[in-house]
């Protein structure tokens, strides 16, 4: 059977006018890539760039490194005629869009914009920054979204905008108590807020998606493109390796957290696949939706996973308010600021689709082999 015969019949009937931010990003990428693969409909990506034709090289370069996850050739280096690049950017009022490319959104009829499009900074450093791109950034693809008169609002939020909670983690709008790990959950979390108020008092259509953490196409066990999440701390474990390969470190090296942590990852073509699975049901009767697996790996064995891949001593988990940490310990835990929310509190998505993922810690393994062989994942480290 062909990789995307089963794809393409799940795209019929979803002929769409579309709008869609972050298609340069590993999420839009892939998205587009699998409208790509039958009734795409039209169009319209929003991108930065100087021109609408380095606009269009843009936009085909991730797309094809999208292609290249799955094995599969690259798309023609002419911009595929269903796809029209929108010179502009989400930090600015009306995202910067031009009057004659707004007059064209009008005319054309836009049914639905998807917002991709987000920093992943997390640092309280750079709250400005990130609030200027997933705050600002929604506020000014909300007033596009009116202004085109779309129909429907697709936002692309986290399963982590859930901070410090515990527990089940329902796929509701959390509440205003809520405490988080970092600037980038706080941002996502408000930005849902700004989108159910407005969707509500504009009578538009609403979908809230929160993906979990994203990896590779579970066809190939390849990175997909990505450089973050998993890949990222690939990148840090091997920066680890060469130090204390320098400085002789034997003994096991901890990390803060707490062991009854469960991590839940979600392979990027199975993530699409539930995309699809909702625009097939016309984005059945809720707001919101959980895009995670049905499993899930514990911390403690992903690290002996990761560590036994990449040829570390085993690390292990040590609490989270530890005081007597090394050196090593010390620099690494600075290094895995990101990534302390993952690991601190334990809680568990809840997911109303109706398919079932598994990733197993052997398909960990696997991602993870595959990422060190394709040196995308630990270059610079």
């Amino acid at each position: 059977m062909q990789l995307f015969k089963r794809q393409i019949e799940m795209n019929s009937g979803l002929s769409k006018t579309r709008i869609i931010t972050g298609v340069t990003g590993f999420l839009g990428s892939h998205y587009v890539y699998r409208l790509l693969k039958g009734d795409s409909g039209r169009i319209f990506s929003l991108v930065r760039a100087s021109s609408k034709t380095y606009g269009n090289e843009r936009l085909l370069d991730a797309i094809n490194l999208a292609a290249k996850g799955y094995k599969k050739p690259e798309i023609r280096r002419e911009s595929p005629e269903c796809i029209t690049p929108i010179l502009g950017d989400i930090s600015e009022k009306y995202c910067g869009i031009s009057d004659e490319d707004t007059r064209d959104l009008n005319d054309a009829g836009i049914d639905e914009v998807w917002h991709f499009a987000a920093s992943l900074n997390f640092e309280e450093s750079r709250r400005e920054k990130i609030e200027s791109m997933n705050l600002r950034g929604t506020e000014n693809i909300l007033s596009l979204v009116k202004q085109v008169n779309a129909k429907r609002l697709i936002y692309v939020s986290t399963a982590y905008s859930s901070g410090k909670m515990e527990g089940k983690i329902p796929e509701k709008i959390h509440s205003n108590e809520t405490e988080f790990n970092n600037v980038y959950e706080e941002t996502k979390c408000r930005a849902e807020k700004q989108v159910v108020t407005f969707c509500r008092e504009n009578n538009i259509l609403l979908t809230i998606l929160r993906p979990s953490i994203v990896i590779g196409p579970n066809q190939t066990k390849g990175t997909g493109g990505s450089e973050t999440g998993l890949y990222g701390f690939i990148r840090e474990m091997v920066g680890l390796l060469n130090v204390t390969k320098a400085k002789d470190v034997v003994a096991p090296v901890g990390i803060r957290g707490d062991s009854k942590v469960n991590l839940n990852f979600i392979p990027i073509d199975q993530l699409v696949d539930d995309i699809f699975s909702i625009m097939n049901d016309d984005f059945g009767s809720q707001e919101i939706y959980h895009l995670s697996s049905n499993s899930n790996v514990n911390l403690d064995r992903f690290l002996h996973i990761v560590t036994k891949s990449v040829g570390l001593p085993d690390l292990h988990v040590i609490p989270y308010d530890s005081k007597s940490m090394s050196r090593v310990e010390t620099n690494l835990d600075s290094r895995l600021e990101f990534y302390s929310g993952y690991f601190r509190f334990p809680k568990e998505f809840s997911r109303s689709l109706d398919r079932v993922w598994n990733v197993t810690e052997e398909d960990i393994f696997d991602f993870i082999r595959c990422a060190i062989a394709e040196h995308g994942a630990v270059k610079n480290a």
